[in-house]
């Protein structure tokens, strides 16, 4: 595993591309330090205004601080989507998605207040990556409003 992040990927004509194995990642031997490495790859790779989404079990006190490094220039949305067993539980039993957008603090955490209904849903992140990007690889604009629901 370590010699696949030691060498650059290269995706010459790609707008998108998809990454499922940030879980996977998070049960190696050198977590989160090869999902540290493979989130920075991917933002590198992605080109100014691209999105990666991480759909996951994984709860948003740990991805967020993965999701949030500094070599990843991206703008991070939260959506919260219940089991269907616990959408039937509350909804008396008609199934509708009860997908929530989670307001996130100014340091792209989860507001200290906030209680998680259920910890078993599905975690949905959208990483926008900024329009434009320094030298350095901070961001400086913000998300273009291309994908903001579903």
């Amino acid at each position: 595993m370590h010699l696949f992040f030691s060498l650059p990927l290269y995706l010459p004509l790609y707008q998108t591309f998809s990454v499922g194995t940030l879980d996977a990642m998070m049960c190696g031997d050198d977590a989160p330090h090869g999902a540290y490495k493979m989130l920075a790859e991917v933002a590198r790779l992605m080109r100014p205004g691209g999105i990666y989404m991480l759909i996951t079990y994984g709860a948003p006190k740990e991805r967020l601080t993965l999701l949030n490094q500094v070599q990843c220039c991206w703008e991070v949305e939260l959506y919260i989507m219940p089991t269907p067993e616990y959408q039937l539980k509350w909804s008396n039993g008609a199934a509708h998605a009860m997908m929530e957008k989670v307001a996130l603090t100014v340091d792209r955490q989860l507001p200290p207040d906030y209680v998680l209904k259920n910890p078993e849903s599905h975690f949905i992140y959208v990483c926008y990556k900024s329009d434009i990007v320094t030298e350095d690889n901070s961001m400086v604009a913000g998300q273009d409003d291309a994908m903001t629901s579903f």
